[in-house]
């Protein structure tokens, strides 16, 4: 996400070898704890990395 903020939780799951689920949990949990927010809309928007 950081070198890709365009990235689709498709491609994430496709390139960490995992399935889409795991990834949209993942990426819930982050968001719940205000590492990641989404910015923009679901086609265009970006991820912008809050914290690390």
């Amino acid at each position: 996400m950081e070198s890709n903020p365009k990235i689709t939780r498709t491609e994430l799951a496709s390139d960490l070898g995992v399935a889409e689920s795991t990834i949209s949990n993942h990426i819930s949990s982050l968001i719940a704890d205000v590492y990641i927010a989404r910015e923009g809309s679901k086609k265009t928007g970006v991820w912008v990395i809050l914290r690390k």
